[in-house]
């Protein structure tokens, strides 16, 4: 399975949300459409209550891929 920043656009996230706030849609379908748990989902949710306008299913990598040069000699 494909991550969801992968799948799916902000835009396209924060339109279902809006649907799932509204009344539109219920969480098991909004579920089900973004291919997520319900753990995950209500992370999601509260992210974007907190800041709709700044909300991304976006992430950064808080660690490098690479070995630092001291691992890698030891």
């Amino acid at each position: 399975m494909s991550q969801l920043h992968k799948r799916f656009t902000d835009e396209q996230v924060s339109f279902l949300f809006q649907a799932y706030i509204k009344g539109l849609m219920s969480s098991k379908d909004l579920r089900e459409t973004l291919r997520i748990g319900k753990t995950r989902f209500f992370a999601l949710l509260k992210d974007y209550r907190q800041s709709p306008q700044g909300f991304s299913v976006r992430y950064q990598r808080t660690s490098s891929r690479r070995i630092s040069p001291e691992d890698e000699s030891a």
